[in-house]
């Protein structure tokens, strides 16, 4: 059976559900870059001793080192809506396989933007759909949301130590920079290095923290 590993980076900030809603912004994956950066900007003036000093869970290194240990295909982008044809390309209508997402979020969102149908939010959602043979297991952060809109919940998977057990067929970084905070690049950067993909898109966001937020 096939193994897909989704990771996406807003897993890794060190801070809980009730501190994202109070220092990150609130804009969604479909503005543009520029507006999403003047957003971080805004929170970053707002909050200039607390979001500087987010830094990253223990799990980021157990996962540094299993991407450094990586021998199979990888690819990185901003959003997960990249990760769906990567997974349709390489796998049949039929088929049984399994995909693992360490994420905040549960991306099983019943969620379309006018014009396109995948998204960060509900891609595992839509996959699902084109591909019913697929076994998804999320791994949360012990706060993240669990519910669907319309009702239930997405039941999480085991810890993160039995990822790092598995081999892949593939892994696929995300971003996802209106969840991420931009000063946190460098380290999202060292994980796109580690899977051999470190000059490939996104770009780091520099200029985080802005100056003033500076000590």
């Amino acid at each position: 059976m096939k193994r897909f590993l989704s990771v996406d980076f807003d897993y890794f900030p060190a801070c809980s559900s009730s501190q994202r809603g109070a220092l990150f912004p609130r804009c969604g994956e479909e503005e543009q870059d520029a507006r999403i950066l003047a957003a971080w900007r805004e929170v970053y003036a707002l909050h200039p001793a607390e979001l500087p000093a987010v830094g990253v869970i223990p799990a980021y290194y157990r996962f540094l080192g299993l991407f450094a240990d990586c021998r199979c295909e990888a690819s990185v982008a901003e959003s997960h809506a990249n990760l769906v044809p990567v997974i349709l390309e390489r796998t049949g209508p039929g088929e049984v396989f399994e995909v693992r997402n360490v994420d905040f979020h549960h991306d099983r969102y019943c969620l379309r933007a006018p014009g396109r149908r995948y998204s960060c939010a509900n891609w595992a959602a839509e996959l699902e759909l084109e591909r019913p043979g697929m076994r998804y297991l999320w791994t949360a952060r012990e706060d993240s949301e669990t519910a669907l809109l319309g009702g239930g919940s997405v039941e999480p998977a085991p810890d993160d130590t039995e990822i790092l057990k598995q081999t892949y067929d593939f892994i696929f970084l995300c971003r996802s920079g209106n969840w991420s905070p931009p000063h946190l690049d460098t380290h999202f950067a060292l994980l796109a290095r580690a899977l051999g993909r470190g000059a490939a898109y996104p770009r780091e966001r520099v200029g985080f923290p802005p100056p003033a937020n500076r000590l």
